[in-house]
Parts: structure tokens; C-alpha cells; sequence
């Protein structure tokens, strides 16, 4: 997939050598968002797998404030884009989801006015990846307010029921675009008032049908057991954008989020030597981890910085000793 090609419009509208309107600080915003941007393109397009993970950001660009009169003001309006984490050893189909939805989330983007007074009905538009039901509890910590209770995606996804939710969120949404004009071309207000208030109901009836041969997933199966997990690794003290899992089997897979939970710790001084850790790796560091059948302890660095490869089974003990050789 040409992804830069296809975020060009982004990159004529915020680079700072076509901005001239700018100042010398949003400027240099820009100029280090672009070079995060195109570090992230850069894995998104290569054709082999990165063996480092990215882990998720939001990037801030400023670009010139435009009335609706189409008047060129002397301020600049701020734009948000968050770009998903990509695990290691990712593969490229898996890749062009994540490079989809980064697209369509700059269109969304483009396409916001600068004003501070929205025109829109005042909806939550879905993303690519967001839940398909009620009893998808899979998402139900990573779609919450805080940064705090998101739990890593990249963890515990699966390709396929990606490729489905993904099918599912481009359908609603495009029918939801469509229900929302044709309601508001209606002159009456009565009328627009009813229509606007079944788009919802009209859209998920659409939804329904379209996809109602697909099968349960894997992960609706689990859910409890990924959501409690999720939850727990949230209370000791490590968020789980910064885990990641390399060529574990689903057995070992538990065991290390059981590891990272620390339900193997039995002395009470080891249980907070490890919350200590996980606050340390990031709060202070933002060092990712990778879990990994091998019995290696190693520190790299990656796209998004450090990062360690550990084994699934890990020694806490070991792995504190990786981590303060590796302290400036």
C-alpha cells in the first residue's frame, strides 16, 4: 500500500516549508511530527517485518487557521492524529489494516474545519477497530476515557477478527454518512428531528444484515479471562501498550500475562519490587517489553525507543538487573 503517497494532502497542509503563515514554534511542531509520521509510514511499507515494536502515539500538527469564509487568519488550528502500535514481526496484510485506518483517520482529520463551533451532529463516530457489540468485552477497557485503562490491542488481536470489525465499522460508517444527509436536506424540523434520531437504528439494522452469516470470534470465547487480565495488569502498575507478545503459544501467552500480573510472586517484597519496576519502565522510561520463548534478556532500541526482549517465563530478578545495567 502507498501510504505516503496517500497521506500527501496531510503533509502539504502542515510542512513547514509550505506554511508560511506559521510561527517558528508550530513550525517546529510540525517538523517532529512529520519525522514520527514517516518513521511510522517507514514500518508500515517496508516489505519485511520490523523486529521492534512501535508503540502507540498521538502526534500534534498545527496548521493554518481557515474561516469558513475561507479567510486565512494570522493563528494556526491544532490537528491530532494517533498512530495504533505495531507489534514486532507484524506481517503485511496485517500492516495495510493499520495503514487503513491511519489513512481514514487523516481524511477524518482534513476534513474538520478549523472552526471551534462544530456544524455536525453532536455523534461519536466509531473507528475502525471499535466494538461490534455489547457482548464484545474484548474492547471494553481499551475504548475507555483514560489512558490508564487501555489495554494493548497488538496483544491480544486477531488478524482475522480484525479484518471482519474492520468490514463491519467501513459499512456502518458509510451508511451512517448517508443517513445523516439525506436527513438534514429535509426543510421541516420535525421531520429532520425523527429521521436524525433512527439514523442509529436505521444503520445497525443495515449492519445486522449485512454480516449476519459471520461467525462468533475466538475472542468473544475468552473474553473474561483477556478482560480480567487486562484489568489486573492495569492495578499492578504497567500499561499494556507497552507489551508485547513474540511467537508465544496461547499456553504460554497466559503465562506471561500471569507473570506480568504477578501471580507467581510469593514474597511480598518481590510483588513490590515489581510494581516499583513496571512503574519505572513506564513512568520514567517508557521501555517496552517483549515477551519471547527464548531464554534471552536483551536491550535494544527501536523507532519508538528502548526496548527489552525477555522470556515469557521471566525471572523478576534477572530482569531488574537487565534493566538497572541499562540506566543512564
Amino acid at each position: 500500500m502507498a501510504v505516503r503517497r496517500l497521506l500527501r494532502p496531510l503533509y502539504k497542509m502542515v510542512h513547514p516549508d509550505l506554511t508560511p503563515t506559521l510561527g517558528a514554534e508550530t513550525k517546529l511542531i510540525n517538523q517532529n511530527s512529520l519525522m514520527r509520521l514517516n518513521a511510522y509510514v517507514d514500518i508500515l511499507e517496508d516489505p519485511q517485518p520490523s523486529t521492534a515494536p512501535f508503540i502507540k502515539e498521538r502526534l500534534t500538527f498545527f496548521r493554518p487557521y481557515v474561516s469558513r469564509r475561507g479567510v486565512a487568519l494570522e493563528k494556526a488550528s491544532p490537528i491530532h492524529l494517533t498512530l495504533p502500535s505495531i507489534p514486532p514481526l507484524m506481517d503485511v496484510d496485517d500492516r495495510d489494516f493499520i495503514a487503513a485506518e491511519l489513512i481514514r483517520d487523516v481524511e477524518n482529520v482534513l476534513e474538520t474545519p478549523c472552526s471551534l463551533i462544530s456544524d455536525a451532529p453532536d455523534i461519536e463516530i466509531p473507528s475502525l477497530f471499535e466494538k461490534e457489540s455489547a457482548k464484545d468485552t474484548f474492547n471494553k477497557v481499551w475504548w475507555e476515557e483514560t489512558q490508564d485503562t487501555m489495554a494493548l490491542e497488538a496483544i491480544y488481536e486477531n488478524p482475522k477478527d480484525t479484518q471482519r470489525r474492520i468490514a463491519m465499522e467501513l459499512f456502518r460508517q458509510r451508511y451512517e454518512v448517508q443517513f445523516f444527509r439525506r436527513a438534514n436536506k429535509l426543510k421541516t424540523k420535525i421531520a429532520k428531528k425523527k429521521n436524525l434520531a433512527l439514523v442509529k437504528e436505521r444503520v445497525e439494522a443495515k449492519v445486522k444484515k449485512k454480516f449476519a452469516n459471520s461467525e462468533l470470534t475466538p475472542i468473544e470465547i475468552e473474553e473474561q479471562e483477556v478482560d480480567q487480565a487486562k484489568r489486573t495488569v492495569i492495578e499492578n502498575g504497567f500499561h499494556p501498550d507497552l507489551v508485547f507478545f513474540q511467537h508465544l503459544t496461547k499456553e504460554q501467552k497466559q503465562e506471561g500475562i500471569q507473570r506480568m500480573c504477578g501471580l507467581f510472586l510469593k514474597e511480598e517484597s518481590d510483588i513490590w519490587l515489581q510494581r516499583n519496576l513496571w512503574k519505572t519502565l513506564r513512568e520514567d522510561l517508557n521501555v517496552a517489553l517483549i515477551l519471547d520463548p527464548q531464554d534471552k534478556y536483551e536491550w535494544k532500541v527501536g523507532p519508538s525507543g528502548p526496548y527489552a526482549i525477555i522470556p515469557y517465563n521471566f525471572d523478576l530478578h534477572r530482569l531488574v538487573d537487565l534493566v538497572e545495567e541499562n540506566l543512564e
